[in-house]
């Protein structure tokens, strides 16, 4: 299994622990002649609403962050974007990623600046299949 396919089990299996439960799998969106895919959609019930989220899963494991980083930045953005003009304005949009990449790399002051600047949905996970944050 690569480290990937393990992200994406442990990320699956953590969020419908937390009651979320998975309707796409993965989210295509087509725009014009453009197709996108987002790993996971899911939604959850509660306080007499629905809530829905579209995750992307990321696992940062080449040998530069920045580059990593610039990737997932423009990806989120442009799904964003995507989301925003389909039936899936509703959903909110969060990178998944390992616990101990975000300690590492996204506390550094510059990249919280940037991530909150561009409202970037973070949903930290560790190798329990556990939730550990979510950050707006």
């Amino acid at each position: 299994m690569s480290r990937d396919d393990y992200y994406y089990t442990i990320v699956k299996a953590a969020l419908e622990a937390a009651g979320w439960t998975i309707f796409e799998d993965p989210l295509r969106l087509k725009i014009e002649k453009l197709f996108f895919q987002i790993d996971l959609a899911c939604r959850r019930n509660g306080d007499g609403k629905t809530e829905e989220i579209a995750v992307e899963i990321k696992s940062f494991l080449k040998e530069s962050f920045i580059t990593d980083f610039y990737h997932v930045r423009g990806q989120y953005l442009t799904y964003r974007d995507v989301l925003d003009i389909t039936e899936y304005a509703h959903v909110k949009l969060y990178v998944a990623l390992p616990e101990l990449v975000y300690k590492k790399n996204w506390t550094i002051p510059f990249i919280d600046k940037i991530r909150q600047k561009d409202g970037i949905g973070l949903i930290l996970f560790n190798d329990k299949n556990q939730i550990t944050q979510w950050l707006h």
